[in-house]
């Protein structure tokens, strides 16, 4: 489970992983997740084009949501699939 890359284009793809493995391993991050994805829909067709537009005027749009899955992640990483690669991807979510 991971974010593919920090770039809006591939967002969707990301969370949709997201959704797929906390859906199946743990309910209570899958509901941050989604509420993450609620957060971004309106943006999405045109591939975050218009997020990214928003953004300049409001820079916090969805950071909350963000920054709360990615906590409830981090939070909980020493129980998520242990296979390295996965581990990788979620190592590199950790925000600095």
């Amino acid at each position: 489970m991971g974010l593919w890359s920090g770039c809006i284009y591939s967002l969707y793809e990301s969370l949709q992983e997201i959704r797929n493995y906390l859906d199946k391993v743990d309910k209570d991050a899958y509901a941050k997740a989604m509420d993450t994805v609620r957060c971004f829909e309106p943006y999405r067709h045109d591939e975050g084009r218009s997020y990214a537009k928003a953004s300049e005027l409001v820079p916090e749009l969805c950071q909350n949501e963000v920054l709360t899955l990615l906590q409830e992640i981090q939070l909980k990483i020493a129980s998520y699939n242990s296979d390295m690669e996965n581990v990788f991807s979620v190592g590199q979510t950790q925000p600095s």
